[in-house]
C-alpha cells in the first residue's frame, strides 16, 4: 500500500490536503510538527513524504537533517513543499537531499495529488508503486514578469491566516492593494470605510457568516455594484445557489484554486485587458 506522510504546521491546509488525498484513495499520514513527521517516517516508512519548511520548534531543513541522517529513514523520498522559493534554499534542500523542491503557492491540492501519483507512478487507488525517480517537475504554473492587476483594490473576507497570506502575497505581487477582514461583520465594516474594486469572500466565517455579508453588502447602495467571488471548501449545490442568488458574481472551490488561478478571476471581474 502506498503511504504519502504530509509534514505542515497550518491545520486548515493540513486538513484540505488530506481530504484531497483521501478522495483519491490514497494513505496520506500526517504531522503537524517536524519531530512528530520523523516519529511517524520512523514508524509508518511512507513511499513519500512531502516537507513544508517554516515550522515552529523544527524548521523543515532540520527535519530533512534527521531523516538523512537516520539509517531507518534515510531512502526515504522527500519533496520540499513550502512558500519559500529563493535560489539558495532550493538548492540547500536539493544537495541535503530532497529530490524535488515545490512552491505551495503554485498548486492546488488537486495538481499536488496529480505530482505524487506521477512521481510514485501509483494508480488513483493507490495500489501500484514502480520504484525510481519519477519526474522531477511539478505542475507549471504561468507567470508573468510584470504586474497584471496594477491599481486593483482588493478585500479579503476569510478567517483562515494561512490562506490569506497565500492570497495576499500573490495579490500583492501582482500590483493589487489588499485589504483582510477574518469575519463578515469586519468585512462589511471595511467596505464601507474605504472602496475596493473586488471582494473575495470565504462562506463559512464567525461572527458573520458568508451569505449574511453578501445580502449585507448587496443592499448596500455604496457596495452593492462591487463584485463578489466566493472562495470556500462547502461544494453543496444548494450554497451555491444562493450565494450567487444574493448577488456573488461567482463562487468556486477553495481547494481548486491556485493564487495564480486567483489572479485570473481578479482580472476577469474587473475587467483588466
Amino acid at each position: 500500500m502506498i503511504k504519502i506522510l504530509l509534514i505542515e504546521d497550518e491545520q486548515a491546509l493540513l486538513d484540505m490536503y488530506r481530504l484531497r488525498f483521501e478522495k483519491e484513495g490514497l494513505v496520506i499520514l500526517t504531522a503537524d510538527r517536524g519531530k512528530a513527521g520523523i516519529e511517524i517516517a520512523k514508524k509508518e516508512k511512507p513511499n513519500l513524504i512531502l516537507l513544508d519548511l517554516v515550522m515552529p520548534e523544527m524548521d523543515g531543513f532540520a527535519v530533512l537533517a534527521e531523516l538523512k541522517g537516520d539509517p531507518v529513514t534515510k531512502d526515504i523520498r522527500v519533496v520540499i513543499f513550502s512558500n519559500l522559493g529563493q535560489q539558495e534554499e532550493i538548492q540547500h534542500g536539493l544537495k541535503m537531499g530532497a529530490e524535488d523542491f515545490l512552491i505551495k503557492a503554485n498548486l492546488t491540492p488537486s495538481s499536488l495529488v496529480d505530482y505524487v501519483v506521477k512521481k510514485l507512478n501509483v494508480a488513483a487507488n493507490g495500489q501500484s508503486d514502480v520504484k525510481g525517480k519519477g519526474q522531477k517537475n511539478a505542475p507549471s504554473v504561468e507567470r508573468t514578469n510584470k504586474p497584471i492587476c496594477q491599481g486593483i483594490r482588493v478585500l479579503i473576507i476569510e478567517n483562515e491566516p494561512a490562506i490569506i497570506d497565500m492570497y495576499k502575497l500573490r495579490l500583492e505581487k501582482e500590483g493589487c492593494t489588499v485589504a483582510v477582514a477574518q469575519n463578515g461583520a469586519w468585512g462589511l465594516k471595511i467596505a464601507k470605510q474605504q472602496p475596493v474594486d473586488i471582494i473575495l469572500m470565504d462562506m463559512v466565517m464567525p461572527a458573520m457568516d458568508g451569505l449574511s455579508a453578501i445580502k449585507a453588502l448587496k443592499a448596500d447602495p455604496n457596495t452593492a455594484e462591487t463584485p463578489i467571488v466566493v472562495f470556500s471548501n462547502s461544494a453543496q449545490e444548494q450554497d451555491m445557489k444562493k450565494a450567487v442568488k444574493a448577488g456573488a458574481e461567482a463562487y468556486y472551490i477553495k481547494s481548486d484554486i491556485t493564487p495564480a488561478t486567483l489572479i485570473n478571476k481578479v482580472k476577469e471581474f474587473c475587467k483588466i485587458k
